[in-house]
């Protein structure tokens, strides 16, 4: 009785998770070798336009043929992006960085509670804060390295592509 109980719930908990879906896929050539991006809508997504020097961060809502359409109500056309930020969204890269930073919090922590407990003085201890820090900022560093920068150019190609699951077998009659 338990396992039907779970495998219908499970059947119904699949069947929302079969519609299709749209995504941005971002090519770049470089040196004869692409590499592919793919950004999924409800994503976090920075971008740079032609003439401003800032990345916006936004979250995509619809996308278009042409256009970007983000949650603040901006809709940005292709032709006027300069540069994305992708991130590679590889977990031993996010593992590292978490380690680094919670390790120069702990360290930090565990130093001037132990210097407490003992009784030396002064409590917060310079070598300690300089180790911390230098942890803390190892793990933001690496943190940006997970993030890769896209120049829009001419070898650069953008497609917006849909996945609809459920009529994969189906052939096309040409109507």
């Amino acid at each position: 009785m338990k396992i039907k109980c779970r495998l219908s719930f499970f059947l119904l908990f699949a069947q929302c998770l079969l519609h299709s879906q749209t995504f941005l896929r971002v090519t770049n050539t470089s040196f004869n070798n692409p590499k592919s991006y793919d950004i999924f809508i409800n994503e976090v997504l920075e971008y740079k336009l032609k003439g401003q020097f800032i990345f916006h961060k936004a979250k995509l809502i619809a996308m278009s043929d042409s256009t970007l359409v983000f949650a603040n109500d901006i809709e940005v056309k292709w032709n006027q992006l300069k540069a994305l930020r992708v991130n590679k969204n590889n977990h031993l890269v996010s593992s590292v960085s978490f380690i680094f930073i919670a390790g120069g919090v702990v360290f930090f922590s565990l130093n001037t509670i132990n210097n407490i407990i003992i009784g030396d003085q002064p409590a917060l201890d310079a070598k300690a804060a300089y180790i911390s820090a230098a942890l803390v900022v190892t793990g933001y560093l690496i943190k940006q390295l997970e993030k890769k920068q896209l120049r829009i150019k001419e070898s650069t190609y953008l497609k917006v592509l849909t996945i609809n699951y459920q009529d994969l077998n189906k052939k096309d009659t040409g109507e």
